[in-house]
């Protein structure tokens, strides 16, 4: 998620959500106002790492090659693992815009790897339109090589009848086109497409119980869930008309494969909000990590409903998505490794120890990065309160501000001393910096 959505709206209802959480009120200092005196720590900014994207979009590709037009369109354009995709792929005449009839194909599929995962020497379109669905395991670039030939007079030494010979198919009359449809005896022509494939999940938009339209976004981590391993979901609750995240709403969450459930949440007992326990996200993003036990596909059931804190009040909206484990070793199947830089604090999520290190101890002048590994947002603001105190307020002296899952951003220390600080979003999170000579 891009941190770009928190605009002041939504940090004001961050504001709002500390002060009944934790009691004492906050803000969230916006980097662009950090002071720029020297003897201070100051922030640099670095863009998240380049993975494959959670909302991929596959615009529509035309190629033109010596007189023969291949136009190529993915359906719909945002194209998550194991969904299948529809792709329509059409031949025409450069000159005409006239489809080109009787065409052999070959089609190849290649995953991000650049294993083949589908292919077909053997495919024929009489009018000049190939149309077929396919799943896409793989998330990241997947390329499509697509070779089109045309048939001519002779093939194997014999005559090709005449209705079956490649034509400008002007007529739009397959039984007149022998007749009156120039031949077009064009050779062979070959292109790659790319498939842009988001994680597993995707997106749902649910029109809820009191007419408001609500995206659901479901996304794994590891992008192959991969069966004993362990694999985070990661759910986001948008307003589809502003596609910006809503604030504190409730999930149910249930995770099963036939008649097994590997995991459920508890009854609501309440039309306005569960009353047994829920999973709760603070900026719209909620994470569950877990460990599939079988390969095979999931079901994931998400009921979620706004509360009377929300920024955005929609009822309750759900959708059913599923997720395909694999076994171990299957290409693009891979447990992601958490490495520690020196001068680094990853944040790592909402359990003990927080941060790691969640003490760290560096020399004046040094840099230290900030990347958070968690798949919610969280800040590394700097406070004066003592590790204990359950109620820090931020002291302006730095602030990361919103970082997302693989973004970070780098601090400068000039000046001898403790730095305490905490996340914004879950004041609890507290670490320490220390700063020597």
């Amino acid at each position: 998620m891009n941190s770009a959505i928190f605009n002041n709206k939504l940090a004001i209802a961050v504001v709002v959500s500390a002060v009944m959480l934790t009691g004492s009120l906050f803000a969230i200092t916006q980097t662009g106002s950090l002071a720029t005196n020297a003897t201070l720590p100051h922030v640099q900014h670095a863009s998240a790492d380049n993975t494959p994207a959670m909302v991929p979009t596959n615009k529509p590709q035309t190629v033109e090659i010596d007189g023969v037009t291949v136009s190529f369109e993915v359906t719909p354009e945002e194209v998550h693992a194991v969904d299948r995709a529809n792709m329509n792929i059409k031949i025409t005449d450069t000159a005409s815009g006239a489809p080109l009839s009787h065409v052999d194909w070959a089609i190849i599929i290649k995953d991000p790897d650049g294993k083949e995962v589908y292919k077909t020497s053997t495919s024929h379109t009489h009018m000049g339109v190939h149309n077929f669905d396919y799943a896409f395991l793989n998330p990241g670039k997947n390329t499509v090589t697509v070779q089109v030939a045309s048939l001519g007079p002779k093939m194997m030494g014999m005559d090709v009848p005449k209705e079956a010979q490649t034509r400008i198919f002007k007529s739009g009359d397959p039984m007149m086109s022998p007749e009156v449809d120039e031949t077009f005896f064009f050779g062979s022509r070959s292109h790659d497409f790319v498939v842009n494939v988001g994680s597993q999940g995707g997106i749902r938009t649910i029109t809820s119980d009191m007419g408001k339209d609500v995206e659901l976004e479901l996304s794994t981590n590891p992008f192959m869930v991969v069966a004993g391993q362990p694999t985070t979901l990661i759910l986001n609750v948008r307003d589809a008309a502003t596609g910006k995240n809503i604030m504190h709403p409730d999930a149910l969450i249930k995770i099963q494969q036939g008649a097994f459930a590997l995991t459920d949440s508890a009854e609501a007992g309440s039309p306005m909000m569960p009353m047994s326990g829920a999973y709760h996200g603070h900026t719209g993003e909620m994470a569950v990590t877990t460990i599939f036990p079988t390969t095979g596909f999931y079901l994931v059931d998400i009921a979620t409903n706004s509360l009377p804190v929300s920024d955005v009040q929609y009822g309750h909206a759900s959708a059913r998505f599923k997720v395909l484990v694999v076994e171990d070793g299957v290409a693009g199947a891979s447990t992601p490794v958490s490495t520690s830089a020196p001068n680094q604090i990853s944040i790592l999520g909402q359990a003990a120890p927080y941060f790691g290190p969640q003490n760290l101890t560096v020399k004046v002048g040094s840099t230290i990065t900030v990347v958070n590994e968690d798949f919610v947002v969280h800040t590394v603001t700097s406070t004066d309160a003592d590790p204990g105190n359950a109620q820090p307020v931020p002291n302006d002296i730095f602030d990361t501000g919103i970082l997302a899952n693989g973004e970070s951003k780098q601090i400068t220390f000039d000046k001898e001393g403790t730095y305490n600080y905490f996340c914004a979003v879950h004041p609890y999170m507290r670490g320490t910096v220390t700063v020597t000579q």
